[in-house]
């Protein structure tokens, strides 16, 4: 039986957590070995009673660099797929024996860490293959070897995937998720819902953060107490979807966002900036979704006017994206990439 060891910072609430949880739950159920490697115990994700999750508790550097390549040694995988690119952990694969069973991989936009580009492509350079999760990443690592990347998104929650939505005949309700972070501009998107000529539209934003209060006191500025929602992060978004007219996504950057999959997913139409990286891989403008330039308060708002006034081509982009998501990242298509990568690993 062939042996997988994932490696992430916890199994908390996070996109490359879930993912983490995911991929494990499926590769146990065909038949592989697995094991997960934690910093933090966290858990919010169900995992399948016969994963191993292994936890790694310190906070020292070193200490968690020995700890791993220990633990790594005896479970000797056939594949380690690190969800996490920090120093420890490429110590501990990558400039080990291991190396050549180690699949690092790109879960954020790299120009946006306070590592430049080269030293990043440095140590990408020593894993046996890079996973980017769209081409934006990829692109961004011109001198890796191209056989040495592949390519492999997110799949969306098969639990979102809506083909009988049934549409109103009229936006009524907006709704966006996402952690309440500055790089999410749930800012802008407030400032931008407030200047829309319908007074009578509602905004249900989903999600806790650092800067609940701060959004609190802005809604209340704006006079919108009563037309602006906030709910604290919830396991049952679904039905948030379900109960939505147009869902909108205002982040400066991503990886993959898991949110916008999941509306996509569900059939309600949705708009996104077209931010580095993700939006653009999985909205086709003007035939899935809406897109538009990300910073840009003015072209949100001319966006969201045209969605809510054309509100019946809005639902033609929201049925589109439906078939859209099920053809590219569906759980299937998705997981068939990742036996490629540990094809990949384990032949080459």
């Amino acid at each position: 039986m062939k042996k997988i060891c994932f490696v992430t910072s916890s199994l908390g609430l996070g996109g490359a957590e879930r993912m983490v949880s995911n991929l494990a739950n499926y590769f146990s159920s065909q038949n592989y070995q697995v094991f997960i490697v934690t910093f933090f115990d966290k858990r919010e994700y169900e995992i399948d009673g016969k994963i191993q999750v292994l936890n790694i508790f310190t906070k020292n550097k070193l200490k968690r660099i020995i700890k791993l390549r220990k633990l790594i040694k005896d479970i000797d995988p056939n594949v380690i797929f690190s969800f996490l690119f920090n120093q420890q952990v490429i110590l501990a694969t990558t400039f080990t024996k291991y190396r050549k069973r180690t699949a690092l991989t790109i879960r954020n936009n790299p120009k946006n860490t306070q590592k430049s580009l080269r030293f990043q492509e440095y140590f990408l350079k020593k894993a046996k293959l890079v996973i980017f999760q769209n081409s934006g990443q990829k692109n961004c690592f011109s001198n890796l070897n191209v056989n040495k990347c592949l390519v492999v998104p997110n799949f969306y929650n098969d639990n979102f995937l809506n083909s009988n939505r049934t549409y109103n005949s009229k936006c009524s309700n907006l709704i966006c998720v996402g952690r309440l972070e500055p790089e999410k501009n749930h800012e802008g998107l407030i400032r931008a819902f407030s200047k829309l000529p319908q007074k009578d539209l509602k905004l249900t934003i989903v999600g806790s953060g650092s800067l609940e209060n701060r959004l609190k006191l802005l809604i209340s500025d704006l006079q919108l107490t009563d037309r602006v929602i906030l709910v604290p992060f919830t396991k049952n978004v679904k039905e948030y979807l379900d109960q939505s007219d147009l869902f909108i996504f205002t982040s400066f950057s991503e990886g993959m966002p898991n949110a916008l999959m999941e509306a996509l997913a569900s059939g309600i139409p949705c708009i996104s900036s077209d931010c580095d990286f993700g939006p653009a891989d999985l909205i086709k403008e003007g035939k899935t979704g809406y897109l538009y330039p990300p910073f840009d308060e003015n072209a949100l708002l001319k966006v969201m006017t045209e969605a809510i006034v054309l509100y019946p081509q809005s639902v033609k982009y929201g049925k589109a994206s439906v078939s859209f998501m099920k053809e590219h990242f569906s759980k299937n298509v998705v997981c068939d990439l990742w036996e490629e990568a540990i094809t990949k690993v384990i032949n080459n």
